[in-house]
């Protein structure tokens, strides 16, 4: 345990991991990454996402050509709750950004926002104009090598209903209780699965509808989000 509390790598680690970086508040770990990469020789930049955004991706590489072989990427976010680091002699627990070690030359480092939530900081990347040889990107494999990646597919259901006191039901139509049936049937429905990646899967997260208990809802809204392992032109249709 001494050895390890003392090494670089998991002092390093302590520190990001004492830094709040849920999505859209990214503001400090990447002034932590910045100025850590600095003192290591490399030439830092912070690249806006988008021109009415103060959040910054982070590029850093050695020298003066931002242009590398490799790219060595990962996500400065992390969702809710923040989880305190925590060591055993063999295993550290907590919000893990991943991490690798390869050569120095030849290799820059992107370090992204909101990948946790819509993905703007890698959408801005795009008007960097730049390309590698070798994208790596540090998301937790079980040590394994990658070979895909599921499809994100995210959309919004909204459901309209006529407003009534609940006590007269029958004057109204509840835009909750319609929406709770389209949820309902979308887990109830097989969606594609692959003999490489298993099962396609379905989550319904952010809903918006009920603002009290004593009346029939006007409308309600959930967004839904699949992680597809094949094509599935149901959806899209």
């Amino acid at each position: 345990m001494d050895s390890m509390m003392a090494s670089a790598v998991v002092t390093l680690l302590r520190q990001l991991m004492q830094i709040p970086s849920i999505s859209n508040d990214e503001h400090d770990i990447g002034l932590f990454l910045e100025k850590h990469l600095q003192s290591l020789g490399y030439t830092v930049e912070r690249i806006l996402i988008s021109p009415d955004s103060c959040r910054c991706n982070v590029y850093a590489y050695l020298g003066s050509s931002r242009k590398t072989r490799i790219c060595l990427t990962s996500h400065m976010d992390t969702v809710p709750p923040q989880i305190p680091m925590r060591l055993t002699p063999d295993t550290i627990y907590g919000q893990l950004r991943a991490e690798g070690r390869v050569l120095p030359s030849d290799v820059s480092f992107l370090l992204v926002v909101g990948e946790e939530k819509g993905g703007p900081g890698m959408t801005a990347v795009n008007p960097m104009n730049l390309s590698w040889e070798t994208v790596i990107s540090g998301e937790p494999t079980e040590g394994k090598l990658a070979v895909g990646h599921k499809g994100h597919f995210v959309f919004e259901l909204i459901s309209e209903g006529a407003p009534a006191h609940s006590g007269y039901p029958q004057r109204g139509r509840s835009a909750v209780s319609a929406m709770t049936a389209v949820v309902a049937a979308l887990e109830r429905t097989t969606y594609p699965s692959s003999d490489i990646f298993g099962p396609s899967t379905f989550h319904c997260g952010q809903n918006r509808g009920a603002s009290d208990t004593i009346s029939l809802q006007r409308n309600a809204r959930h967004y839904v989000r699949f992680a597809l392992q094949a094509t599935c032109p149901e959806l899209s249709d």
